[in-house]
């Protein structure tokens, strides 16, 4: 996680591909939202998406969190044809938005 708050997209990689046995994938999703988040910070929107992709091959649904990182990372992109796109694949999964998410856009 320390990995994810500084930003560190290959470091946050390393420790979930080393937690989940070398196979990159995991049930837990808390994990896969530490790599979004350090993807996001680390300015790479779009291998946050990749990451969010990924979560239902763990059999998570991707939360809240996860679509708000993702929005929030192509809108500090200056990308908000794609940040309006990751907001309404939110509402179409059935994701309720909070200020925070609604604020991204």
């Amino acid at each position: 996680e320390a990995a994810a708050k500084a930003g560190s997209i290959t470091g946050a990689e390393t420790w979930f591909c080393t937690l989940t046995s070398e196979i990159c994938f995991s049930n837990e999703a808390i994990e896969y939202v530490a790599v979004i988040d350090a993807c996001a910070k680390g300015g790479d929107p779009e291998r946050a998406c990749a990451w969010l992709e990924r979560m239902p091959f763990g059999q998570l649904q991707p939360g809240l969190t996860a679509y708000t990182a993702v929005t929030s990372a192509f809108a500090t992109d200056g990308n908000s044809e794609k940040a309006m796109v990751w907001f309404q694949k939110m509402h179409t999964a059935a994701v309720t938005p909070n200020a925070i998410a609604y604020n991204v856009v």
